[in-house]
């Protein structure tokens, strides 16, 4: 999903009460957009990311950024979702 607002907001996978209703156990990590080089370099320093994992296998379940090129960057972590990859 993608809001085309300034900045922009993505998210993809399900949201985390739905992961926990389901029996995942959530960790989260959360980065501002002014510690990512692209972000920075963009002039981005006012948004910021989380991600969600299950805590149990280390596969990502959510991730939501509010940022410029939101749109273009979530993809990377629905593909991640989809295919069930892990954070390590």
């Amino acid at each position: 999903m993608v809001i085309f607002s300034d900045p922009e907001f993505a998210f993809a996978g399900c949201t985390p009460a739905d992961a926990e209703n389901d029996g995942h156990e959530l960790v989260s990590a959360a980065a501002e957009s002014r510690d990512i080089g692209k972000l920075h370099l963009a002039g981005d320093d006012c948004g910021f990311g989380e991600f969600w994992v299950d805590a149990r296998d280390g596969r990502l379940v959510s991730a939501g950024l509010l940022c410029s090129d939101a749109s273009n960057l979530i993809h990377l972590a629905a593909y991640a979702i989809d295919h069930e990859h892990t954070i390590h």
